[in-house]
């Protein structure tokens, strides 16, 4: 079973329970951000089309110099409700 698949299946079975809340992998490789910005728009998509209007936390990423989500494609995460 593939993670995205994984979000699905647990989003449905919580589709009732507001108290459940998802979150994308905490500490997200930094390397590629472009492809996490791809990764968590993914998670996003599966928990939403699993028909599931839950919360969803998305893990920010940052340097060391503390700053934070560059790189990051706006795009992926445009029509996400705050």
């Amino acid at each position: 079973m593939t993670e995205q698949n994984w979000y699905t299946s647990i989003a449905q079975a919580f589709a009732n329970n507001p108290y459940v809340w998802f979150g994308t992998n905490n500490e997200p490789p930094a390397s590629d951000p472009g492809a996490l910005s791809n990764w968590q728009g993914q998670t996003y998509a599966s928990i939403r089309g699993a028909g599931n209007n839950n919360p969803v936390m998305i893990e920010a990423n940052c340097d060391s110099t503390n700053l934070c989500n560059l790189g990051f494609t706006p795009s992926v995460y445009a029509g996400y409700e705050l």
